[in-house]
């Protein structure tokens, strides 16, 4: 048998957007642990939308509650944009209590997937979430739990 291939997405440009600094730690640690080493670090929306009118990035992963500007609001407001260059970038939600109504607000704001903290590294390879031409062309959104993901 032979050993498991390693995941490596040292290319991956990665937007992290999470005002809890030891949840973008945990995050940061978990990104690393896959190679990526373009992770840029935004502790608001402001801050995040800045970066995404200069950078394209491959993923943005975005905590649902935070202040001034939600989550929902911050997703929304990227797919609104047709000529951005993420408008299309794949979105992961990140959810305290991911609740079915918060995965359908979130499916209708534009995330292609929610994900229940604390994030669990096989939660993000469950879904070809890096991959811009699969995430722009599904239209669900669902939500994986961390005791789901534990079985993959």
């Amino acid at each position: 048998m032979s050993a498991p291939a390693r995941i490596n997405l040292r290319k991956t440009k990665v937007l992290a957007v999470d005002d809890n600094p030891q949840a973008m730690d945990i995050l940061s640690q978990i990104l690393l642990g896959f190679a990526v080493e373009q992770t840029c670090r935004c502790q608001d929306a402001d801050d995040a939308q800045d970066k995404l009118k200069s950078i394209a990035f491959n993923l943005v992963i975005v905590d649902d509650q935070m202040p001034r500007m939600s989550g929902f609001d911050l997703i929304a407001s990227i797919r609104r944009d047709p000529i951005s260059r993420n408008h299309t970038v794949p979105i992961i939600l990140a959810a305290g209590n991911p609740s079915q109504q918060l995965v359908v607000r979130a499916r209708d704001c534009g995330a292609n997937l929610v994900i229940a903290k604390p994030i669990v590294p096989g939660v993000l390879l469950a879904t070809p979430t890096t991959d811009r031409t699969v995430a722009s062309k599904r239209r669900r959104c669902r939500s994986v739990s961390p005791s789901a993901a534990r079985r993959l």
